[in-house]
């Protein structure tokens, strides 16, 4: 499990340097915990649509738009198991994202 936000911070977010986690040639088994999934995630894994062999893909606490969902959703080749956990409520997704 990935969980990367840090003393002092509730979340992290998903950026370059992490975005490199969805294009790792031999990764099966992914599970990250607090994290902002944003809309520009399209624009980090751009070059690796369909080209990982991730196979499990678990989210928990997690903030993802639907276009940072898009973007993870189609890193891998085939992905067998998406488990989304609890998110953020609406409130507080706002203020979580700034």
């Amino acid at each position: 499990m990935l969980h990367l936000n840090g003393v002092g911070f509730e979340f992290w977010t998903l950026d370059r340097g992490s975005a490199v986690l969805f294009s790792h040639p031999t990764l099966l088994d992914l599970t990250l915990s607090s994290v902002n999934i944003l809309d520009d995630a399209r624009e980090l894994l751009a070059d690796h649509r369909f080209t990982t062999p991730l196979k499990s893909l678990k989210l928990d606490e997690c903030n993802v738009t639907v276009c940072g969902l898009q973007a993870i959703l189609s890193t891998p080749k085939a992905l067998d198991h998406l488990y989304i956990g609890k998110m953020a409520s609406p409130c507080d997704t706002n203020e979580r994202f700034r």
